[in-house]
């Protein structure tokens, strides 16, 4: 499933950039890894039944295609600290964003160093094995 998933992602075109999908490097590994946790013969008892990985995943794989619909090119401002702002969206325009950073789509502006200072918006960092000792 998981395979099938990112295939179709990979086949595609990035609704907001026009780039391939394919562009990620090894974000999507970092994803079908963490995919991968939430195997049946892993969790069958809790999870084997919910149809995580057969309806949820592609609900948010149909978000991230059809971005379009709910955000234009350019319509998030970038908010600097220290600046008010109100930005309104939409539930489907956040799902949106939300399902874009889940298959860890978005690139970075630049590389600069003034935007260093921005967080990365995909969940590469939730998905990674290290755990921090608090």
């Amino acid at each position: 499933m998981v395979a099938k998933v990112i295939y179709e992602l990979s086949s595609k075109i990035h609704p907001f950039t026009g780039d391939p999908i394919e562009y990620l490097d090894d974000n999507y590994l970092i994803l079908v890894n963490a995919l991968s946790l939430y195997d049946k013969k892993y969790y069958e008892k809790d999870h084997g039944k919910t149809g995580l990985l057969s309806k949820v995943i592609p609900f948010i794989v149909k978000l991230v295609l059809e971005s379009d619909k709910y955000l234009k090119p350019n319509s998030l401002p970038y908010l600097r600290r220290g600046n008010n702002l109100t930005v309104e969206i939409t539930r489907m325009a956040a799902a949106s964003l939300l399902a874009n950073s889940f298959f860890c789509l978005w690139k970075r502006a630049c590389y600069e160093e003034c935007w260093e200072i921005f967080p990365s918006i995909n969940f590469t960092d939730m998905y990674s094995t290290e755990i921090s000792e608090e």
